[in-house]
């Protein structure tokens, strides 16, 4: 992905990267599921995390209402 040089503050950054987030979190959820982890603290979401990249970031808290709403 390149970026542009506003600094992604334009409306086409935002939602390139809200996209990227929702791939993200579903590359995670794939994995997750695939070492059928049935208790879900940080160290499974770090070892869910490794393949994804190091610029994905996202609260456990967070991680959990997403898993609890599917």
């Amino acid at each position: 992905m390149s970026v542009c040089a506003c600094t992604n503050t334009c409306k086409a950054c935002k939602e390139t990267k809200a996209q990227l987030e929702i791939h993200r979190l579903k590359e995670l959820l794939c994995v997750i599921r695939e070492c059928a982890v049935s208790d879900f603290d940080d160290r499974a979401v770090k070892l869910a995390g490794k393949g994804i990249g190091d610029d994905f970031h996202i609260p456990l808290s967070r991680f959990k209402k997403i898993l609890e709403s599917l």
